[in-house]
Parts: structure tokens; sequence; C-alpha cells
């Protein structure tokens, strides 16, 4: 298991070897444990807190496969074959592009091209994707009996 943090936002993967089995964002993660993401940080690199990390890849085990809820709505809505609807419902828990290719065993180029049609699927959608604004859950935002 490892945390990462980049542009602001902060990872916990669980890694089987250099397969990502697990992603979730860090303070939704804490949330769910019910503590702040600073008292979830401060516990980090302590064996002190060997026991509250077990439980940490617990829970991530517990849902590592959460995020395929998402894939038909995202198929559906956007119009995305399973591959770029796996890639998008993975990167909305927080996977990075570059671990998204090492669990689907592609170059980040090819996850790259999939984010390529993933954003022009966005565009051709009507929905407004504003990257400035954090939403905790964004399917929610939209209305599934609301299609054009």
């Amino acid at each position: 298991m490892n945390y990462l943090f980049k542009d602001g936002i902060g990872c916990v993967y669980l890694w089987e070897g250099s397969f990502p089995i697990a992603c979730e964002y860090a303070d939704r993660l804490a949330e769910g444990m019910k503590m702040s993401l600073d008292s979830f940080l401060r516990r980090v690199g302590s064996e002190k807190y060997n026991e509250f990390w077990d439980s940490v890849v617990k829970k991530l085990l517990e849902e590592k496969n959460a995020y395929r809820e998402n894939i038909p709505y995202f198929m559906e809505r956007l119009g995305l074959d399973g591959r770029a609807a796996e890639i998008l419902a993975l990167h909305f828990i927080g996977m990075s592009p570059e671990a998204i290719s090492l669990r689907f065993g592609t170059s980040l180029k090819d996850i790259r091209a999939e984010f390529t049609k993933i954003q022009d699927a966005f565009s051709t959608s009507g929905i407004v994707v504003n990257d400035s604004v954090y939403t905790k859950d964004p399917i929610s935002c939209y209305d599934n009996d609301d299609r054009d």
C-alpha cells in the first residue's frame, strides 16, 4: 500500500507487485473511517498504527470492485465502449493514467489515447467537465433519466 499526492490530491493505492488492486481518494477513505484527513496522514509510516493500516487494507480490498458500478452509466450516457468506460470509472476513484496502464498491461500512450476518446465523448454529450471543481459523487450530478 502507498500514498501518492499530486496536484493537491492524495490517493491511497493497494498493490500486488506492480498491479494496482485498488485505489481511493485519501480524503474519501479518511471520511469513510470517520476521521479527518490530517489524522489519517499523521498515521503514515508509524508502526504503532499497524492495526489501523490493516483495517485500511481490508477496506480497500472489500471495495476494490465498487468502481464497476459506474461502467454501464458511462457506456450509456457517454456512448463509451467497455474499455473506455472502465478507464473512466477507475479514474473517478482516483487511479492515475500511469496506474491504469499497469492495470491494463498496456502503454501509457494507449491509455492517454483512451482519455482523448473520453474527452471527445464528454464534448459531444453536452456534459460540462470542470476539473477545477471537486465533487465527491459526480455521477449523482446527472439525472440518469434525463437523456437527449
